[in-house]
C-alpha cells in the first residue's frame, strides 16, 4: 500500500510539474510572439502561486511591453531576488515603469538604488583586487621562495626566488602540484635541506 500511495504520490507530482513547465513555455511563446497580455497573466499565475522572483520579473517586463506600467511597477516590487545583478536590473526596470507612469520621484528613487548596488559591487570588487595586487607584491619582494597552494597542493602563486630554488619558470610551476614537483627534486639529487630547512615557505589556501 505505502508503495502503491508514493507511486501515485509521484506520478501526480511529475504531472504537475509538466503542466508548471507547459504554462511557463506558452508564457514564453506569447511574449515572444507579441501577445503581451497574455503573456502578463500566465507569467503572474505561476508568479502567484510560486513567488517565484524570475516570473514576477517576466509578468512585470510583459506588462511594461503591453503599455500598463503600474501593473508592471507592482510586479517589479514582487520580484525579490537575491543575487545583487538581478536585483539592480530589476530596481532599473522599476525605475522606467514608474517614469512611464508619471511618477518622477519614484523613478529616480528606484535608479539610485540600482545605482548603488553597482557601484557597491564595484568598490568590493576594487578592494579585492587591491588586496590581491598587496599580498602579490609581499610575496614577490620576499627574499625567501613563497608558494601559495591550494588544498590538493596545486601551485596557485610564487615569487621570482621560487624559480631559481626550483630552477623552473613561474609558467612551469603554476597549477603544478607542489608534492610532485618536491619529489622529483629530491629523486635528482636536490638538497634536501634546502625544501626542510626553512628557506621555502608554503601558504596553504
Amino acid at each position: 500500500l505505502f508503495v502503491a500511495l508514493f507511486f501515485l504520490s509521484f506520478h501526480q507530482d511529475a504531472e504537475a510539474g509538466m503542466f508548471v513547465f507547459m504554462k511557463l513555455q506558452e508564457a514564453k511563446k506569447a511574449y515572444e510572439s507579441g501577445e503581451f497580455d497574455k503573456a502578463a497573466q500566465l507569467y503572474e499565475a505561476h508568479a502567484t502561486k510560486s513567488q517565484n522572483p524570475q516570473s514576477y520579473y517576466n509578468t512585470a517586463n510583459a506588462y511594461y511591453k503591453n503599455g500598463n506600467y503600474k501593473e508592471a511597477a507592482e510586479a517589479y516590487k514582487k520580484a525579490a531576488f537575491e543575487d545583487e545583478d538581478s536585483r539592480a536590473k530589476n530596481l532599473y526596470n522599476l525605475g522606467n515603469a514608474y517614469a512611464k507612469s508619471g511618477d518622477l520621484q519614484k523613478a529616480i528613487t528606484s535608479y539610485e538604488e540600482s545605482l548603488k548596488i553597482k557601484e557597491d559591487k564595484e568598490t568590493q570588487q576594487e578592494k579585492i583586487e587591491k588586496t590581491q595586487d598587496w599580498f602579490r607584491s609581499i610575496i614577490e619582494a620576499s627574499p625567501d621562495s613563497i608558494i601559495v597552494v591550494d588544498v590538493l597542493g596545486v601551485i596557485l602563486l610564487c615569487n621570482a626566488r621560487t624559480e631559481e630554488v626550483f630552477g623552473y619558470g613561474k609558467d612551469e610551476l603554476i597549477k603544478a602540484n607542489f608534492k610532485i614537483i618536491s619529489f622529483t627534486m629530491l629523486a635528482d639529487g636536490y638538497p634536501v635541506k634546502n625544501i626542510e630547512g626553512g628557506k621555502l615557505d608554503a601558504a596553504f589556501i
